[in-house]
């Protein structure tokens, strides 16, 4: 009798524990079992996590809402980029509760600006089935970095696959042969003498600028230094090592003028993401 009585108690108690409902964000939006706020993230750049999203679960259910890899968000100022996510996220709620976290997406308006501070998004469509495919193969290469977001380009505005450009040349040349068989085209021959698309060479530059960074971190940290214009788009990407060990680092870079002919950029370290340094650097072409 005492297990039975106690067999019946347990299965009462597990009764009250209600699965969570899982739904598509757009499907929860449409049914008004969610609050949405979307709005740019500053510390962070356009190719990481630029955009920083808000749920509130209206509803009167646990939900696990879905951001699928290829959700599109747009900025209501249209001259600042819209972005594409680039690695799915599941955001569990209960009834009443809100959540607040920045998402890996990057730009696909290249033109447009990059500084979103201040800026709010609306949810907007899924993005076509090529670039829903390689955002969703960035997520899954966790390429989220310079290279990833010029492959984004590199489709979205059809431009020369040289383009897809850094520091990691065994990532660019995935990306180059994998958007060339989405647009069906000829990869092109990588060109040792072009500044642009050799990251290795500096014997290459004609007219330099330099800095350096001195850093310390209390732990193994994923570290890119690269330069920005005054629209906060990357131009360059000047250093990247996914673990750098702990402790005093410094780094010297270096760009050619020539080529970079703005006369003032951004130089920014970013740890984990976050962007942890910044400085303006004028290139004095007079």
């Amino acid at each position: 009798m005492k297990y039975f009585l106690f067999l019946a108690l347990f299965g009462s108690a597990l009764s009250f524990t209600e699965p969570a409902q899982a739904v598509r964000i757009e499907q929860a939006l449409e049914n008004a079992w969610i609050d949405l706020e979307v709005y740019g993230n500053p510390e962070s750049t356009h190719y990481l996590k630029p955009i920083i999203v808000a749920i509130t679960n209206s509803s009167d259910r646990r939900l696990e809402v879905t951001i699928p890899a290829g959700q599109t968000f747009l900025a209501k100022d249209p001259t600042v980029q819209d972005v594409i996510v680039t690695e799915e996220t599941l955001i569990a709620l209960d009834p009443g509760k809100t959540t607040q976290l920045p998402l890996y997406a990057m730009c696909i308006e290249p033109s447009n600006s990059g500084l979103n501070e201040g800026i709010t998004y609306s949810l907007g469509p899924m993005g076509d089935q090529d670039l829903v495919e390689l955002a969703t193969v960035i997520g899954e290469r966790k390429d989220h970095n310079i290279i990833g977001q010029n492959a984004i380009w590199a489709l979205v505005d059809e431009g020369d696959l040289g383009m897809i450009s850094g520091i990691d040349t065994t990532a660019v040349e995935f990306y180059r042969y994998h958007v060339a068989g989405i647009r069906d085209i000829p990869v092109p021959e990588f060109d040792p003498e072009d500044y642009q698309t050799n990251y290795h060479d500096t014997g290459l530059i004609k007219r330099s600028a330099k800095g350096s960074f001195k850093y310390k971190f209390a732990k193994t940290s994923h570290v890119s230094i690269a330069l920005f214009d005054e629209n906060g788009i990357v131009v360059r990407e000047l250093y990247d090592n996914p673990a750098e060990a702990p402790g005093h680092h410094e780094f010297d870079f270096q760009f050619d003028m020539e080529v970079y002919q703005d006369d003032v950029y951004y130089v920014r370290m970013i740890q984990d993401q976050t962007i942890q340094i910044e400085f303006k650097m004028a290139t004095n072409r007079g």
